[in-house]
């Protein structure tokens, strides 16, 4: 897990100047929480999903033989799913 840590911080550092650049990380994750707290002054924007905490998460989830269903909570508001 540190080396993907190690990786995952240096992708973050990566980015290309004027270019539109969006790091996802997952919150649920010890790393990813440590990689957040890392792009306090990063030069794109940073979104966090997971289940418990994050800008998207998944929330009243139901996997049935025929298929997942579940609601994903956004910054802009409450999308139901359905995944076959």
């Amino acid at each position: 897990m540190e080396e993907y840590f190690s990786r995952s911080r240096y992708c973050s550092k990566a980015a290309a100047p004027n270019r539109l650049a969006l790091l996802w990380l997952n919150t649920d994750d010890k790393y990813g929480q440590k990689l957040v707290k890392g792009q306090q002054n990063a030069v794109f924007e940073v979104w966090t999903y997971g289940l418990s905490k994050g800008d998207f998460r998944a929330d009243k989830i139901a996997i049935t033989p025929r298929g997942t269903r579940f609601d994903l909570l956004t910054p802009k508001g409450n999308i139901p799913l359905f995944l076959l």
